[in-house]
């Protein structure tokens, strides 16, 4: 979608202002609601500042047909739909950081430089 003024889209915009976006993949639903559980147990919340967050989540979910004994193949689009899906984005994108390795210092572990005065 381009701007009626200028002509550019909106990402052109913002790399001419020196900002520079990652596109989120176009994943299926079901594979991001796959990286929110996979994403959950490693998270904290703030219980005071995350509570509608967090009740959102909780609310998201797909409807139930009971003749036919299956959910939909969508989630209900309602009010938990907006901060569930955002959620989702931070899952499909986030990275694990790698452990840091350790700073060798040239001296054997538990060692360090030589003694070269009586205070050590």
């Amino acid at each position: 979608m381009r701007e009626l003024g200028s002509g550019r889209s909106r990402i052109e915009t913002a790399r001419g202002l020196g900002i520079h976006f990652k596109i989120a993949p176009n994943l299926p639903v079901d594979d991001g609601i796959h990286a929110v559980r996979m994403l959950l147990p490693r998270c904290f919340f703030d219980e005071k500042r995350t509570a509608l967050g967090v009740e959102a989540l909780r609310h998201y979910h797909k409807r139930y047909n009971r003749t036919l004994k299956e959910f939909s193949g969508t989630p209900v689009h309602d009010w938990s739909s907006h901060p569930a899906d955002a959620f989702r984005g931070l899952a499909v994108r986030h990275k694990t950081p790698k452990e840091k390795k350790p700073v060798k210092t040239g001296w054997p572990t538990g060692l360090g430089p030589p003694r070269t005065s009586w205070m050590g």
